[in-house]
């Protein structure tokens, strides 16, 4: 059985020191290795959350693992997303109940939460605009702790397209970390708010659509972590993005699965090459969303004209978040499009150590060499019905 309460509990007042150990973990391979061997040695709590969770290979090595920590008292924690899972929801929560793990659904579709869910007994329009905004917000993080003491951070999901030994060359390029700090205890308070308010599936569930759940109090902003989970910590994130980008003094260096930048976002990386920092931006050529490269090359042009290395990468499919600005690195869960800025709850971490950098420098200088370089970039050169296409595809630019 597991403890009916959290047996760590994080403190609001601790001051932040800094990643103790910091770890870069390139691909699935290596990424879910290390997360395995530390469920194994988890003595206390596993806090653990994927937008993707898959009932495949490499979703029942974790679910196995996980089983076998609930056995040795261990308490668990799983969430995942209503829409990113919803092959795995079917069915799941209430088996893992029974073997001792904690299961919760963020924002779950209606029919996921039947026969319980309470409708309302009216519908106004105030009803109607809120459901369909709970609906189109998504929790994309992707994050593990172990004890209150070890995370993991990446932008990979639980499924086997990011397992060279399942995929082969075709596994997904993508990148995580490892990290113990103090820090830690602020990414466990992040966890705790959004488990608070996600749907408890089995007994005693409750509807997703019940506002009077309490967030937990996180009352400081940490120059570690970034997240977007209030309405005042989603501007600040993006705040504290645009700052680092304007202050870059030699480098900004950009990985990222899906660009579609606001006006801002576009202008400050503009601004950044004109007054002469190294700009360059990675994006996949081939993407799991087959539009996307196509919406991402309309700033083509705008970007290579002021200066900024566009590289496209093909090997296989991207989908790493990394920022480089100088010598500190960015990892998470954040895209460079309006989903990630306006809608999806997102988490990522700031690494200062001037190691760390060098090697997230040599990650990105590896990937620069097997990508193909766009110095100059017009869109007259696309078919007339891909222009319409992706024109059409902008003006849903906010969904995207």
């Amino acid at each position: 059985m597991t403890p009916s309460e959290p047996a760590i509990s994080f403190d609001s007042d601790f001051q932040t020191d800094g990643w103790s150990v910091e770890q870069l973990l390139v691909d699935g391979d290596a990424y879910f290795d290390a997360i395995l061997k530390a469920i194994r040695s988890a003595d206390v709590c596993i806090d653990i959350e994927f937008y993707i969770f898959e009932d495949d290979t490499l979703g029942k090595r974790i679910l196995n693992e996980l089983r076998a920590a609930a056995h040795r008292g261990v308490r668990v924690r799983l969430m995942v997303d209503g829409v990113g899972s919803a092959n795995f929801i079917n069915g799941k929560p209430d088996r893992l109940g029974r073997d001792g793990i904690d299961v919760r659904i963020y924002h779950p579709l209606p029919w996921q939460m039947m026969p319980r869910l309470a409708l309302p007994r009216s519908l106004g329009l105030r009803k109607v605009l809120r459901f369909f905004s709970y609906l189109n917000s998504r929790n994309h993080r992707k994050m593990v702790i172990i004890d209150g003491k070890t995370a993991f951070v990446g932008s990979l999901n639980v499924s086997d397209v990011h397992l060279a030994e399942i995929f082969g060359e075709r596994a997904w390029h993508d990148a995580g970390v490892r990290l113990q700090g103090t820090p830690v205890q602020i990414l466990g308070l992040i966890f705790a708010n959004t488990w608070n308010k996600a749907w408890q599936s089995g007994a005693g569930s409750r509807t997703a659509f019940d506002g009077r759940m309490k967030n937990v109090k996180i009352d400081h902003d940490s120059e570690f972590v970034v997240r977007n989970d209030s309405r005042l910590a989603r501007h600040r994130a993006y705040a504290a993005r645009i700052k680092a980008i304007r202050n870059a003094r030699s480098r900004i260096w950009i990985a990222t699965a899906y660009f579609v930048p606001n006006g801002h976002l576009l202008r400050a990386l503009m601004s950044a090459a004109k007054r002469g920092t190294d700009v360059r931006i990675l994006l996949p050529r081939f993407s799991d969303v087959s539009f996307m490269p196509l919406v991402s090359r309309v700033f083509y042009e705008s970007l290579t004209k002021y200066g900024v290395a566009v590289y496209e990468y093909s090997p296989r499919v991207l989908h790493a978040k990394m920022m480089l600005v100088d010598a500190t690195a960015w990892i998470g869960t954040s895209n460079l499009n309006h989903r990630s800025l306006l809608h999806d709850s997102e988490i990522d971490v700031i690494l200062k150590s001037a190691v760390f950098g060098a090697e997230v420098e040599r990650c990105f200088r590896a990937d620069f060499r097997r990508s193909r370089r766009i110095d100059r970039f017009s869109p007259s050169g696309e078919s007339v019905f891909r222009r319409i296409f992706v024109q059409l595809l902008l003006y849903f630019r906010h969904l995207l």
